[in-house]
């Protein structure tokens, strides 16, 4: 008999409140082994209100996206894509997710050239879902992107496509415009925090922080070498402006070795932190519990009002530690080996 294993976390989100997590008992997500299927019809997802921004992050395991829904129907997506042969949502499920939830997609935005962020863009983002597509953001350069199917798709929407590119760190405010969320009067903003920092894939990503008017999340995408981040910390912080969030996304799934340094997290001082998972298919097993340390002892996370599962990786032994009442607003979208789900935020604007 296939077991109910799904779990919507709804972080909803008035800076002191806690979550709440919430278990949804139907036959939504059916498991047997690591062969997912997905009913159509039968997901259940929050909407977006006019006070709110919804922020939704996918469990496809090694890979990563997040969709943000503005209250004025403008949808944005940030990377998707997935490693070959891992576990977590398939192509066929996300497409279901998109076209019974989403239902379109007005801006793409691809944070770096890892195949593993933006390899299931041209499949998925079908007409159904892409007639209002009006944007598509790339980091790093065009010779970057070597998967031939996006490359393909790209050219064939190349009068909507730029790239991010400026120089670190920003005068003004550095703000996407014309603005991702077109209708939110400015409560709303995405600015460019970091952007070709560095000349790897990696090194030449982006990074985001979205806010409202009293929340913000901050998206490292795959933010690769302790010494980017902290020049890009440094940048800021020398013309007089900080870079905290309320939420932040962790890069490259958590990893220690890579990323999320002391120096990054401190200067973030993140109340909830989230992040993609990537395994058992990776020998790095984030998120890392090494990172994990760092957010509790400079961060700035607070508890919840009721635990829950969650599991991080020790990536020098290939260890996974498993906490059936984690008590922490830190999430991952496997808090088990065989456990997938989404993480949903809202925000108040």
């Amino acid at each position: 008999m296939l077991s109910t294993l799904c779990i919507v976390v709804l972080a909803c989100l008035q800076v002191f409140s806690a979550s709440l997590v919430e278990e949804i008992n139907r036959n939504t997500f059916l498991t047997q082994g690591q062969d997912w299927e997905i009913e159509s019809g039968l997901i259940l997802a929050p909407t977006t209100q006019e006070n709110n921004v919804l922020i939704t992050v996918l469990p496809l395991g090694d890979g990563d996206s997040t969709i943000i829904q503005c209250p004025d129907g403008d949808v944005i997506l940030i990377d998707m894509g997935q490693e070959a042969s891992s576990p977590g949502w398939t192509i066929s499920m996300v497409q279901s997710y998109l076209r019974n939830v989403v239902h379109r997609i007005t801006t793409v935005l691809v944070t770096h050239a890892d195949e593993s962020h933006y390899n299931f863009i041209s499949t998925v983002l079908d007409h159904s879902i892409s007639q209002n597509l009006d944007r598509i953001i790339l980091s790093g350069y065009s010779r970057d992107y070597t998967d031939s199917d996006f490359n393909i798709w790209v050219n064939q929407r190349a009068n909507i496509v730029e790239y991010v590119n400026y120089q670190m760190p920003c005068i003004t405010d550095c703000v996407s415009q014309p603005p991702l969320c077109r209708n939110a009067n400015g409560t709303i903003k995405f600015k460019y925090l970091g952007a070709n920092l560095g000349n790897s894939r990696y090194g030449r990503g982006t990074v985001l922080l979205l806010q409202t008017v009293s929340q913000s999340v901050f998206f490292p995408g795959d933010s690769e070498g302790l010494d980017i981040e902290s020049l890009m910390v440094e940048d800021w912080q020398r013309v007089g402006k900080n870079i905290t969030a309320t939420h932040m996304k962790l890069s490259r799934h958590g990893s220690k070795a890579y990323s999320n340094s002391e120096i990054l997290i401190k200067a973030v001082a993140p109340q909830i932190a989230f992040s993609s998972n990537a395994y058992p298919t990776t020998p790095f097993f984030t998120p890392s519990c090494g990172v994990i340390d760092r957010l509790l002892s400079v961060g700035s996370i607070t508890k919840r009002s009721h635990s829950m599962s969650y599991a991080c990786g020790d990536e020098d032994v290939g260890k996974v530690k498993q906490y059936s009442n984690w008590p922490y607003e830190i999430y991952t979208t496997s808090p088990s080996q065989y456990q997938w789900q989404l993480l949903t935020f809202k925000l108040n604007i």
